[in-house]
């Protein structure tokens, strides 16, 4: 296997020989450059931004050899953004700590300087959401095999950034999600939203296998419980395996959390899904009930989800996957295009947004694969412009 240094070396080589100037700035950020990279696990992050007339097609001609060479060692490909695509997603997602941490390989710092900045709420928001979904690796008995090695992934990746160091090999995803909790619920709790929505009432009745219980919700398969208590020792005492025997005829997975963490996670990073009533309320308490966000917030959430699929994860298919499957990627980021247009459907029956139809349609089926995934691209794009200007009405109002 080759070195992390060799396969830096390699990638920024080639990136600067075929792009020239039209590379505008490369930065190498995350575990790597934080001194908590653990090998086998970790991935190379790498940010490279671009002049708005490179082409993403261009890019994987010279990329997918090195991604073949080096991609067990790089874990994902870089972050290939347009320099004006640049300037909506540090509007969207926080940058900060590439800024101050990450190490610039060639070309300006221009790109990450004067930053806007954020609500300490959002930047907490986006490690809350995350840690919802990782929950789930509290049970893998109760998923597919795939499902819960991407959860336990997951779940190690978080812990690694909130407590800045690797992980032991052998910790449990138990022991790992106590960690995780051991930092967030301090964090949390210095937020000002977290005394207006933290509940540490329980009802008169609740589940004598999990003291402390609150509430049931459901998220599509996922049961999800929110507990008045999150501690690591509150974690760890309970028997998981004894909670999956009871609950794996109800559900195929677990989301564990506190009103606080579930109800910052939705107003400030996930509104949508609380607009469009994602978590039905089954038993308990209803936290969720009286819960408000604003304009401006579902707005930022609907412009990050286009953003993100396409900087990230649609350059990240082409980026790695050969010839033989783009009729994959072309089928599978239309039914995240369609994803888009049926919650805009929904956020305009709302009354939250004005109708929008992109300037052109999707190329024919019958067309080329490059010119479809580059119509698919665009569609994106354009969703992403539309909502980050709605967002930015919203914040004006």
């Amino acid at each position: 296997m080759s070195s992390p240094e060799a396969a830096i070396e390699a990638t920024i080589t080639q990136f600067s020989r075929h792009l020239g100037s039209q590379l505008e700035a490369a930065y190498l950020f995350g575990s790597f450059v934080q001194g908590y990279y653990q090998p086998g696990e970790s991935d190379i992050n790498m940010l490279m931004i671009v002049e708005d007339s490179v082409d993403i097609f261009d890019i994987r001609t010279f990329y997918l050899p090195l991604w073949d060479r080096f991609g067990d060692v790089l874990g994902r490909p870089p972050l290939v953004v347009s320099a004006s695509a640049f300037e909506r997603y540090k509007r969207l997602v926080p940058m900060q700590t590439v800024a101050q941490n990450g190490r610039l390989l060639t070309g300006s710092t221009a790109p990450l300087q004067n930053l806007p900045q954020f609500d300490p709420h959002e930047v907490a928001a986006r490690d809350l959401t995350e840690a919802l979904t990782a929950s789930n690796a509290l049970m893998p008995m109760i998923m597919t095999p795939e499902k819960a090695a991407q959860r336990h992934v997951q779940l190690r990746r978080l812990a690694r950034r909130l407590w800045q160091a690797p992980i032991p090999e052998g910790e449990t995803a138990v022991q790992t999600y106590a960690r995780v909790q051991q930092k967030l619920g301090p964090q949390i709790a210095r937020l000002p939203a977290a005394r207006l929505y933290n509940n540490r009432n329980v009802p008169p009745v609740t589940a004598p296998f999990l003291p402390g219980l609150q509430t049931l919700y459901r998220k599509a398969d996922n049961i999800v419980m929110v507990l008045a208590n999150l501690s690591p020792q509150d974690i760890t005492r309970t028997n998981w395996t004894q909670m999956a025997d009871r609950l794996a005829a109800e559900c195929g997975g677990l989301i564990l959390t506190t009103a606080a963490q579930l109800s910052i996670s939705l107003v400030y990073d996930i509104p949508i899904e609380l607009k469009t009533r994602a978590y039905q309320y089954n038993w308990g308490m209803d936290h969720l009930a009286k819960l408000h966000t604003s304009r401006r917030q579902i707005m930022r959430h609907a412009a990050t989800t286009p953003t993100h699929i396409a900087l990230d994860e649609l350059p990240h298919a082409l980026l790695t996957l050969h010839d033989d499957q783009l009729h994959t990627i072309i089928h599978d980021f239309q039914n995240k295009l369609l994803n888009i247009q049926l919650t805009h459907e929904l956020l305009h029956r709302f009354g939250d947004t004005e109708k929008f139809t992109p300037p052109e349609p999707l190329p024919d089926r019958n067309l080329p694969s490059r010119k479809r995934i580059t119509g698919i691209i665009n569609h994106l794009h354009w969703w992403s412009e539309f909502y980050t200007d709605q967002m930015r009405q919203a914040a004006q109002e």
